[in-house]
């Protein structure tokens, strides 16, 4: 009774998520999916860096990493060893672009035969 209520609990505990992480840039509609990045020792050993400079050359609006339930079973049979999941890395857009401003003309000064400022 005591082992299978331990089993349970592990396996509660080895439950799936969800984490996001927000940069506060605008999303684009580029978009880098990972599946199954593979993570070992029940994620202690991170799975290796996702490189999205050449997809993403404006910079990451969002990261969002998951671990489905098919995910946890895989960790569970290798008993922890072998822990992947998900990852999903929404580009940010092209800033925008200032309009166009026209320079301002040049101040004109009116100036008094005595070469002072006349307002």
């Amino acid at each position: 009774m005591f082992r299978s209520m331990l089993v349970l609990t592990a396996l509660a505990m080895m439950g799936c998520y969800h984490a996001t992480v927000e940069t506060g840039a605008a999303p684009s509609e580029q978009v880098i999916e990972r599946c199954c990045e593979a993570g070992f020792l029940g994620g202690l050993v991170p799975p290796k860096a996702v490189r999205s400079e050449t997809a993403c050359p404006d910079g990451v609006a969002r990261v969002e990493t998951s671990r489905s339930f098919s995910n946890v079973v895989f960790t569970v049979l290798t008993a922890g060893l072998y822990s992947p999941m998900s990852v999903r890395i929404t580009c940010a857009s092209a800033p925008a672009v200032a309009a166009a401003q026209e320079p301002m003309p040049p101040a004109t000064v009116r100036a008094d035969s005595s070469g002072r400022a006349v307002p």
